[in-house]
């Protein structure tokens, strides 16, 4: 997760509806497209999915408040799903 937030491929400010309890402008979500990831069950590196990307989303404190794997935007697969909607406002 360090090197996704080192070497972004974008940032967003503002959290609009990833979860209905939080909707905080000053938060950030950073976006990666890492070749890697992780399998859990099997403890071991594995290709990232091709049709996601890494979201980490980031409290104005700089805590990483949570990470997932969320779909590609059908025009852009290094941005996430309804990346327009989901975010105030694009950083990177």
């Amino acid at each position: 997760m360090v090197p996704a937030l080192k070497t972004p491929v974008a940032i967003f400010q503002g959290l609009r509806w990833d979860h209905p309890e939080i909707d905080e402008d000053d938060w950030f979500c950073y976006v990666a497209k890492p070749q890697f990831a992780y399998d859990y069950k099997r403890h071991q590196r594995r290709s990232a999915w091709a049709d996601q990307v890494l979201t980490i989303f980031v409290t104005s404190e700089w805590v990483v408040y949570n990470w997932c794997w969320t779909k590609c935007a059908p025009e852009d697969s290094k941005l996430p799903i309804n990346f327009q909607t989901r975010f105030a406002n694009r950083k990177l």
